[in-house]
């Protein structure tokens, strides 16, 4: 493996020293920092390498010491803490899908007559699709559409745009309350895993409006 050890002081105050040694980051397969960075230089080096999905040895620091996936090692005589890819082997790559797929098609079996009352109560209670369709991030901002029960009115967004639900939100219809309540909504979630839009385990996946609201 290439690795790239930082042996010149870097601090938030060098921006332009920063700038070479992310740019140049990008053609090694480790980053070696240790206690000569500081501040938000070493904050922003260690982000950046994980983005860049690099190993990455640091002399341990308080701030570090709760980061999973870290064991402790040594590099030459300089005990450091070792961080791995982030990224999932092949393996356990097949593993999770594995148990994706098959956790999926059992609550299938299990939700399905539930899922079907539910289906009835929502054509009962209010005008409008069964399912709401609404687009959602996945992995690499990605887009696709995730499904869940309809719990509103149809157009609740229409005059206010996209926007959290709120206590007692008068755009949520009675059986949508209950629903809501209960997680039952997001039953056909159980598609979207079997699709591979989603995990059972993972972050949530958030639209696209809000991601950018976060970002800024």
């Amino acid at each position: 493996a290439w690795y790239m050890v930082l042996d010149e002081p870097v601090g938030a105050d060098s921006d332009s020293a920063l700038s070479e040694i992310k740019q140049s980051l990008k053609q090694y397969d480790a980053l070696c920092v240790f206690d000569n960075v500081w501040g938000e230089a070493y904050e922003e080096l260690i982000r950046y390498a994980m983005e860049l999905d690099k190993e990455i040895y640091t002399v341990p620091r308080m701030i570090d010491v709760g980061v999973n996936q870290t064991r402790l090692t040594h590099f030459d005589d300089i005990p450091v803490l070792y961080m791995e890819s982030f990224r999932l082997t092949w393996w356990d790559a097949i593993l999770k899908r594995g148990l994706d797929l098959v956790v999926a098609l059992a609550a299938l079996a299990v939700a399905a007559l539930p899922m079907a009352v539910i289906a009835v109560c929502i054509r009962l209670d209010s005008p409008g699709p069964i399912i709401y369709r609404q687009e959602r991030y996945t992995k690499g901002k990605k887009v696709f559409r995730i499904m869940k029960f309809r719990t509103m009115v149809v157009d609740a967004e229409k005059l206010t745009g996209p926007t959290f639900a709120q206590k007692d939100d008068p755009r949520i219809t009675r059986v949508g309350r209950l629903l809501r309540r209960c997680r039952l909504d997001e039953l056909p979630q159980i598609y979207n895993i079997l699709r591979g839009d989603m995990s059972l385990v993972g972050p949530r996946p958030e639209r696209p409006f809000f991601v950018e609201q976060f970002e800024k």
